[in-house]
């Protein structure tokens, strides 16, 4: 029974290789190109390579993603910043592409189970590198929506200073916001040039500010995008809300990172309350118990 598992294990790893293997050949014009400019065409890159075998595997199964909300999904894509170019096809197809290669990691821990006899543990590992494998794409992509949305946080307070220069010295909106946004070389830099790429086609202002927020949960540039609504909207003038915004995030981050040092008290106390304090009662105890034995105090 142990070799009939083995046998189907094994075929099984094989048909999965043989699959990568076809899906990652080259294409017959891709080859054509490398015979005549073989110098000229340079290999894709892993993460190329990644993002074609999910696009073909995500089209094998098409009526498979319908379960795993393709809006929330495209959402979700927009406010990582589409990592690597990747779209909703080809971030389902990544799921298929993890959970096979979870699940070839299973079948290996369960050989090993089953040759090695490790009492059925390796089975759970192999079930739960299974599901580890699918999952992990969710697990990334919600990584990096916290980190790029942390960096737009961030950034928000200096761009508010700046623009409220920029308008205060005579220039206009939009022009102080291409003049940022072609110079800022992060996350809210790609926003912004995005923003400006909307107007740029047609889209209302108040409709491309809409977008910005829904592709984004960073606090300071929702109150940022709130406020520029605002003033859409009951026609203010802009130079004192951006100058009055950005001396309430300079005033919001100072007390951040006052709230940061405050809590950073309490944990250095009870460290060392945990940690200091008894090594040092320790070492007073094993003084004086050493100084009572040299007078004679306690029979040796």
């Amino acid at each position: 029974m142990v070799v009939v598992f083995a046998c189907m294990a094994l075929l099984a790893i094989a048909l999965i290789g043989a699959a990568v293997w076809t899906w990652s050949l080259p294409s017959e014009t891709r080859l054509r190109l490398e015979r005549a400019y073989a110098a000229a065409v340079e290999g894709p890159s892993l993460g190329e390579r990644i993002q074609r075998w999910s696009l073909q595997l995500a089209h094998q199964v098409p009526a498979f993603w319908s379960l795993l909300g393709r809006e929330r999904l495209a959402r979700s894509l927009a406010q990582a910043g589409y990592p690597f170019g990747l779209t909703v096809e080809a971030f389902y197809g990544m799921h298929m592409l993890g959970g096979i290669a979870g699940a070839g990691l299973g079948v290996l821990l369960y050989l090993l189970d089953l040759f090695l006899g490790f009492g059925g543990c390796m089975l759970i590992l192999a079930v739960l590198s299974a599901a580890g494998g699918f999952l992990g794409p969710t697990f990334w992509m919600n990584r990096l929506i916290e980190r790029r949305q942390r960096q737009i946080g961030l950034a928000v307070p200096d761009f508010l200073d700046t623009l409220a220069v920029l308008l205060e010295a005579g220039l206009s909106f939009d022009t102080a916001l291409q003049q940022l946004a072609g110079r800022m070389q992060n996350p809210l830099g790609e926003e912004l040039r995005r923003l400006l790429q909307e107007l740029a086609m047609g889209v209302p202002r108040v409709e491309a500010y809409r977008r910005l927020m829904e592709r984004n949960t960073a606090p300071e540039l929702l109150v940022w995008v709130e406020a520029m609504l605002q003033a859409e909207r009951l026609g203010q003038p802009l130079t004192p809300t951006v100058s009055r915004l950005a001396a309430d995030m300079r005033a919001r981050r100072i007390q951040k990172a006052r709230e940061r040092v405050g809590r950073v008290g309490p944990i250095a106390s009870m460290l060392v309350a945990l940690i200091i304090g008894p090594a040092v009662m320790c070492m007073l105890t094993g003084g004086l118990v050493l100084q009572l034995l040299s007078r004679g105090l306690f029979p040796r």
